[in-house]
């Protein structure tokens, strides 16, 4: 179950349980703003950072096309897609955020983010210049993952080991951090 599905679903217990306990729900954007802070803050979940400078990834639609200014990355995010597929590791297409562009891979129940986005100024990626990347890989742990210790590193180690030698085969050199 995906991250927004297993936040509709506590929403909706949240909601049951008070209404049979006599209380109502008068601020549900305040309780999924509650939700979501305690399901990301709880256990902290282990997150890979992967950095890098390389021109390969510049975006070629104009800025007024980028979710926010010098908010690049989905050139990365889809040829990371495609490169972790021909390694076996199926994910999905690029999804967009505001600070950039991620892709999900699932391994059974574990459910991870692969974050692209860039480290640059407005226009900054239309000089042709190496700009700053940056990768993340995080676990979303559901409530349940975080009770019952279901973090999978060994997954988190897998796609850092593929990502990094999909940018050695383009020359690029990462600087990789880990945090727990």
């Amino acid at each position: 179950m995906r991250l927004s599905q297993r936040l509709s679903a506590a929403l909706a217990t949240l909601a049951l349980r008070q209404s049979a306990a006599g209380q109502s729900l008068c601020a549900p954007h305040a309780a999924k703003l509650i939700l979501l802070r305690n399901l990301r803050t709880g256990s902290s979940p282990l997150m890979l950072s992967i950095e890098f400078e390389s021109a390969k990834f510049l975006p070629y639609l104009p800025e007024s096309s980028q979710a926010n200014p010098g908010a690049y990355g989905f050139e990365l995010a889809l040829w990371l897609s495609q490169a972790l597929m021909r390694a076996g590791i199926v994910t999905s297409y690029p999804l967009g955020e505001d600070w950039g562009w991620f892709i999900e891979y699932l391994a059974g129940e574990a459910e991870f983010m692969i974050g692209c986005g860039s480290r640059a100024d407005a226009g900054e990626g239309y000089t042709g210049q190496p700009i700053a990347w940056h990768v993340f890989i995080k676990q979303q742990l559901s409530l349940r993952q975080r009770l019952t210790g279901g973090a999978a590193p060994q997954v988190v180690a897998t796609l850092a080991q593929a990502i990094q030698a999909a940018l050695a085969a383009e020359g690029i050199t990462p600087i990789v951090e880990g945090a727990a």
